[in-house]
């Protein structure tokens, strides 16, 4: 990748950086969709403040800024904090949300004090700690990039090999037990995967910022499909190109903080998957609430065209507006749908339904009996059907055998029974 990247003319420093952020974006995409998925997402955000004292620690006992030793004071206190979590959950009655913003707040502010005593000690001051508050990737060394690179790699594989457990585990965990599968094990390995991935983000993301890297990726990657598999590839591709353009943009001529830069990144892709997503974007709701808004309005105007037809075969416009409640500009563009359909022909007083719109209301007026029938009958199935009323016809949406009863109880109109 170091080769990939000369070719296009990226400085050395940047082009460790660029690799490092990149691994480490991928790999804080595939474990933060599991911690997404299995609600452990806040975890993620306790432990990455749980891990600066333990920076501050390893750092009061080394005397010196030597980075394994930093990685692995920060992982200590993450697992520490998790401890923490565990036990108030378990022997107190606070919840856990609780229980992860008493630790989150608390070793933060513990280490923010080892912080300031540090900076106070003969050669504290350029011990560049507080570059783990919001990260400073541009400080990292190939050897500091390479050991995240490999912590990252680990992750990942880690992730690989037990992905049919977490699977099950994540979507079906009563199952999961019931096959005696080790649930509290492959739990307690997440949160052991989540604070590894969270310690490796600290120099380039920060504590502040390390939580939105494990939550972005996921939840941008879950607008886009339901299937997992797909999810995990999104989440990394995401997180590594959150990583990518992050450190691109804190390279001149920009000069941007690096964990900023990758945060704002992600969340303009949150934004624009939010927005844009073609099934779970709020563009792709609205335009659905749109249809079926409209679908119903028109299967209501179907209904009332139905009724006032029994009497006379021209029917009052305005009485059908009244009918329906809408207003003058509203009905009309009913009117004109209807139009362009083939239902009905309007003159701008009267209404005169055509052998289509004929065949069409006496459909929705027999498809409305039905429905209510099953109501009636079936109230239990109601909640399942809710989306088929306006949508769909009985016949297209129940059973056989429901429908069956259903034409065998429901109520004839008038229609029906005059011929």
């Amino acid at each position: 990748m170091m080769n990939f990247l000369d070719t296009l003319g990226i400085p050395y420093n940047t082009r460790i950086v660029l690799t490092g952020a990149c691994l480490l974006g991928a790999s804080a995409g595939v474990i933060g969709a599991f911690a997404v998925l299995r609600r452990r997402a806040l975890t993620g955000d306790a432990l990455a403040h749980a891990s600066l004292p333990g920076v501050c620690v390893a750092f009061l006992v080394v005397g010196d800024r030597n980075f394994v030793s930093l990685l692995i004071g920060a992982f200590l206190a993450g697992l520490v904090g998790i401890g923490v979590i565990a036990v108030l959950s378990r022997w107190t009655r606070l919840k856990e949300d609780a229980s992860i913003g008493i630790v989150l707040g608390t070793f933060f502010g513990c280490g923010t004090v080892l912080l300031s005593i540090i900076q106070r000690l003969k050669g504290g001051s350029p011990a560049g700690l507080d570059g783990f508050i919001l990260g400073k990737a541009a400080s990292m060394n190939f050897a500091d990039v390479r050991l995240i690179s490999l912590l990252a790699l680990g992750t990942l594989l880690l992730m690989t090999a037990l992905y049919k457990e977490f699977k099950l585990t994540t979507f079906d965990p009563g199952f999961a037990r019931a096959q005696g599968w080790p649930d509290f094990l492959l739990d307690l390995t997440l949160l052991i995967a989540i604070a590894l991935t969270v310690v490796i983000g600290l120099p380039a993301v920060g504590v502040v910022m390390m939580a939105a890297l494990l939550i972005i990726p996921a939840v941008t990657a879950r607008f886009w499909t339901e299937r997992l598999g797909i999810l995990l590839l999104l989440a990394a591709v995401v997180g590594m190109g959150m990583g990518a353009a992050g450190t691109l943009l804190s390279d001149r001529p920009f000069s941007l903080p690096t964990g900023p830069a990758i945060v704002l990144v992600g969340a303009a892709c949150f934004a624009i998957s939010a927005c844009a997503a073609p099934r779970r974007g709020m563009l792709a709701r609205y335009l659905a609430q749109r249809r079926f808004s409209s679908e119903m309005e028109q299967r209501l105007l179907r209904l009332i065209l139905f009724k006032l037809s029994q009497r006379s075969s021209t029917i009052d416009a305005e009485e059908a507006r009244i009918d329906g409640n809408w207003s003058v500009p509203h009905f009309r563009w009913l009117l004109r749908q209807a139009q362009k359909e083939g239902t009905l022909h309007h003159d701008g007083k009267d209404i005169r339904l055509t052998a289509q719109g004929e065949q069409e209301t006496a459909r929705a007026d027999r498809d409305n009996r039905l429905w209510e029938a099953f109501l009636l009958a079936h109230p239990d199935l109601a909640r399942g059907y809710a989306a088929c009323f306006a949508t769909q016809s009985p016949e297209d949406a129940l059973p056989p055998e429901v429908l069956k009863s259903l034409v065998e109880r429901r109520p004839s109109s008038s229609r029906e029974a005059a011929t």
